[in-house]
């Protein structure tokens, strides 16, 4: 395998966290909590333009889409188990506003696991769609109900 095609897949797997044997989805969603703790929580912050978290979750979707895509071309296998980058993503979705605490952060990740594996409507049909658009689109729609009950519960305790 070249080593373009090894780094592909370590995107795809979430930078190696759907390589655990046990949980895969929820490791890739502890591993994005010190991404984001890293990076982008300081473009989710008040100042900073909005414009600019969106573009970058939205690079890092169309990124996804493309690697899984790879992913199952390379493997020919329709969603590989090990790849997670969607995971992150989707959960970096649930944080779009929300003011970072030990107990939003706690809270988006429960929600986010959640919903990703409930998959309600339209969650669940979304991962029909072909390629690796299936494979992140229903994690990035997952992420947008958490966020929802994040902003919900964040107004209504303030």
């Amino acid at each position: 395998m070249t080593p373009l095609r090894r780094a592909i897949l370590f995107f795809a797997s979430g930078f190696g966290a759907g390589y655990s044997p046990i949980a895969s989805g929820t490791v890739a969603s502890a591993v994005a909590i010190p991404i984001y703790l890293l990076v982008l929580d300081q473009l989710n912050r008040p100042g900073w333009p909005l414009a600019i978290y969106l573009a970058i979750v939205a690079a890092l979707f169309a990124a996804g889409v493309w690697a899984s895509t790879e992913a199952e071309r390379v493997l020919k296998e329709k969603d590989p188990h090990f790849v997670t980058i969607d995971e992150i993503v989707g959960f970096f979705a649930s944080l779009i506003l929300v003011p970072i605490s030990w107990k939003t952060l706690a809270a988006a990740f429960f929600l986010f696991r959640l919903f990703d594996v409930w998959k309600p409507w339209p969650i669940r049909r979304s991962q029909s769609l072909p390629g690796g658009l299936g494979i992140m689109i229903d994690d990035l729609l997952a992420g947008a109900y958490a966020c929802v009950v994040l902003q919900v519960t964040v107004y209504f305790l303030r």
